[in-house]
């Protein structure tokens, strides 16, 4: 343990993640997705930590982040009730968020709800 807090090694999560999915971008190859996808989930996970430690802000930015970018990697995955997910989580955090929107919209599309997509999409 280097002491550090929950929430720099959610923001570290997310730096690993970002890597992984540019490479998943660049290669096509969906192991990076799901390796960037395991990374989102751990910064996830120490944001909630860091939000119950006494002294450590969990950054609400780095929450939203993490979240849409989980969100990104299950759709393309084609794990469209995950991506629902994640962008319905975010959309309670900031619910102007373009890219939940498009991909919450996306995935309803994926999923054959055709109706709800319509209205992700005007959101």
């Amino acid at each position: 343990d280097g002491g550090e807090p929950p929430s720099q090694l959610a923001r570290d999560a997310k730096d690993r993640g970002n890597k992984h999915f540019a490479t998943a971008n660049k290669t096509k190859n969906k192991l990076f997705y799901r390796e960037a996808a395991k990374e989102y989930s751990d910064g996830l996970a120490l944001c909630r930590a860091a939000r119950e430690e006494d002294g450590d802000d969990e950054e609400v930015s780095t929450t939203l982040a993490l979240l849409s970018n989980r969100a990104a990697c299950s759709l393309s995955l084609k794990n469209y009730g995950q991506c629902v997910k994640d962008c319905q989580e975010a959309l309670t955090i900031d619910a102007g968020h373009g890219k939940c929107c498009y991909r919450l919209a996306r995935a309803l599309l994926g999923l054959k709800k055709w109706a709800a997509a319509e209205r992700a999409a005007s959101m």
